[in-house]
């Protein structure tokens, strides 16, 4: 698969996911989404800086404009992982991200002072089955032989068991204190557990 399919596909899960987010009960205004429609040379991009990557949150929910200043205060940011290929660890359905990435995201949480959580979503018909972690230590992880390189790669390993589904997410964002959100509108959206869907689909 080229990168920009797999863009394609992942852009495809962050605006579904930014969706879900409206539909449960936050403003437009308060969703910001990153990621761009026009082609770009990403990697050439990340050369000429001097960086093998770039790690950032898919989408943030802003909390408020701060008054007499031009800053925006975001409360959370979701990084987002299409997994239509669930993995499976030793009998345990799970899902897997590169161990250096946590590490950049744990910065930026260290850094910035900003709530990050997971969401990973494999595609089921017209819509997507989620499972949501806050950001922490994986469950396991493994190392890899890199194809490509050569090189050995950590992976951090994330049972699906302990991912939450869309409902617990925005029910543990209500015990945070976000106001936006509704039970009701939890109901009426019956969003798919990651859990709930065998491991190849």
């Amino acid at each position: 698969m080229s990168f920009r399919e797999r863009y394609l596909k992942g852009k495809e899960f962050q605006e579904y996911v930014k969706d879900l987010f409206a539909l449960s009960g936050y403003f437009e205004g308060q969703i910001y989404s990153t990621g761009v429609s026009v082609e770009t040379n990403h990697y050439e991009k990340l050369r000429k800086s001097g960086k093998h990557s770039y790690t950032s949150p898919d989408i943030f929910i802003a909390n408020k404009w701060i008054e007499k200043t031009p800053v925006v205060e975001f409360r959370f940011g979701v990084a987002c992982g299409r997994r239509d290929k669930i993995f499976n660890s030793y009998g345990m359905p799970s899902v897997t991200i590169p161990t250096y990435q946590r590490k950049q995201y744990e910065e930026i949480s260290r850094m910035k002072k900003l709530e990050i959580y997971f969401a990973f979503g494999k595609k089921i018909g017209s819509m997507f089955a989620i499972g949501i972690t806050p950001l922490r230590e994986p469950d396991s992880i493994i190392y890899l032989k890199d194809a490509s390189t050569g090189n050995r790669r950590a992976l951090d390993i994330y049972y699906i068991e302990n991912l939450w589904s869309w409902k617990r997410f925005i029910e543990h964002r209500i015990e945070k204190g976000d106001e936006e959100p509704s039970y009701e509108n939890l109901e009426k959206l019956k969003v798919p557990w990651l859990g709930d869907y065998p491991i190849y689909l």
